[in-house]
């Protein structure tokens, strides 16, 4: 079955953006149980979306149990679309808080996992991320984006499948409201001494991971989400 698929806009999130014309999809029944989901090559092409959207997309319908993949064969709409039992609706500034605490708890272990089961090709990957973050950084930017690959690519390197999905649909629910956070602070130095802040987090996090040390990689994602925590509720109170 032929699925139309529109171009996407730069607007807010891109990878939310697809993943709701998806659900759309599947809701409106044009995309029936058993359905086969177009290739990652096909949406992006159609939606002109770049591989990592697609995936973060496909990872968000995957946790809210609208999407299986089979291994080898392909994604396909869930035949038990009546069991989705966990969604986050993060479209509210201070459920971002719940949602981080949440983070916490998850992608602590999973750096701890990256750091005994990472292969070299996910650490030099891991490794170009953070210096693409690092630059757009002192370039001015929030770098937001190479801020949610690097974690979302920690979860791939955990060796966990569920780890890699749940972590990215985290991921995506928190990008819209953390963006308005940033628009409430209004002080270019204070943001840019901010993500300097945390380009030194990530690199603790790198070392750890990098060292094969869980401990160093557990503790350094331990500090840095709790401090992004305190930063989101000082953002909140301003």
């Amino acid at each position: 079955m032929a699925v139309k698929i529109s171009r996407i806009e730069p607007r807010q999130n891109l990878a939310s953006e697809l993943a709701d014309m998806l659900r759309r999809q599947i809701r409106s029944g044009n995309m029936k149980p058993g359905d086969k989901l177009p290739t990652e090559q096909e949406l992006i092409e159609s939606a002109s979306v770049s591989r990592t959207v697609v995936r973060e997309a496909v990872a968000v319908l995957r946790a809210e149990g609208l999407l299986v993949a089979r291994q080898g064969v392909g994604v396909f709409v869930s035949s038990q679309l009546g069991d989705q039992i966990f969604r986050i609706d993060a479209d509210r500034l201070e459920a971002l808080l719940k949602v981080m605490e949440l983070r916490i708890s998850v992608e602590v272990e999973a750096a701890a996992l990256a750091a005994q089961r990472r292969t070299p090709d996910q650490l030099r990957a891991l490794e170009r991320t953070f210096k693409s973050f690092e630059e757009e950084v002192h370039a001015g930017g929030t770098a937001a984006d190479q801020d949610n690959a690097f974690h979302a690519m920690i979860g791939a390197a955990s060796g966990n499948e569920y780890f890699d999905g749940f972590i990215r649909y985290l991921i995506s629910r928190l990008f819209i409201p953390g963006q308005r956070i940033f628009e409430l602070r209004k002080n270019r130095y204070a943001v840019f001494e901010r993500t300097l802040g945390i380009v030194r987090e990530h690199e603790a996090i790198l070392d750890g991971i990098r060292e094969g040390s869980s401990e160093k990689a557990c503790r350094s994602m331990r500090e840095h989400l709790e401090s992004s925590l305190t930063r989101y509720r000082a953002a909140l109170n301003d």
